[in-house]
């Protein structure tokens, strides 16, 4: 009777982990927005192309050329709210470029809806400012070590309350913080084939849905004595019989 009693004071502790639930979402859409001072392209974003640099780059005699990135995914797939997210992206090797030792990649929230963000065109600043402004959702020190790699950036509560008052797509906007000149300094170089194809690079955002409906899980001193006494009422009982 003792063993049975200890067997099920141990299974009530660990009731809580069993329900967590983690769901994929891979990305149905990035890209870039370009701003320079080559003059007609500010705020450039072609729609075939799902590159998804983010930096500067030098084409020299004083020109350059500036990117942020977006990501796009789609929340149909998720019945309940999450309680974390971790957007997961894939920096292939050559894809970090600096005179620096590393940079800051930051991710922030956007203003810009799915479908206008998706849309492209020329002209659209406001775009490129949205990309680079708003809410912090999170940020990762980037450099050469990072070539080759997928890269985890554990998103905000700002993040994860946003993605649960939505419906529909969910929209991230990412830039480097640390642009200090006019030299070449990016990431996420090379990310789209020919075709302007980034799907052989992981673009996704890894969420858990957050528990619900699961049994109030007893405070650990509260759990020490409901076995305890369990255990003390067992051998009283045990007593008496002799």
């Amino acid at each position: 009777m003792l063993k049975r009693i200890l067997v099920v004071a141990v299974a009530l502790t660990g009731v809580a982990a069993a329900d967590a639930q983690a769901v994929t979402l891979d990305a149905v859409d990035s890209g870039w927005y370009q701003e320079n001072n080559i003059g007609p392209e500010a705020g450039f974003h072609d729609p075939a192309n799902e590159n998804y640099i983010a930096g500067r780059i030098d084409v020299g005699g004083g020109l350059f050329a500036t990117f942020r990135n977006f990501f796009v995914f789609d929340r149909s797939a998720i019945s309940g709210p999450i309680s974390s997210a971790t957007l997961e992206i894939f920096n292939p090797l050559g894809g970090y470029s600096s005179g620096d030792a590393s940079e800051t990649y930051q991710v922030v929230d956007m203003l810009t809806d799915a479908t206008t963000l998706r849309a492209g065109g020329s002209g659209l600043g406001g775009i490129f400012s949205d990309l680079g402004t708003g809410d912090l959702y999170g940020s990762i020190d980037v450099s050469a070590a990072s070539d080759g790699q997928l890269l985890s950036i554990a998103l905000s509560q700002a993040a994860i309350d946003d993605f649960n008052a939505g419906s529909g797509f969910f929209s991230v906007g990412g830039h480097l913080t640390t642009l200090g000149s006019n030299d070449t300094q990016f990431v996420f170089g090379g990310t789209a084939d020919g075709n302007g194809s980034a799907a052989q690079f992981t673009r996704r955002l890894q969420v858990e849905l957050a528990q619900t409906g699961t049994p109030v899980i007893p405070e650990p001193g509260t759990m020490a004595l409901f076995g305890f006494g369990l255990i003390g009422g067992a051998l009283r009982r045990k007593r008496q019989a002799a």
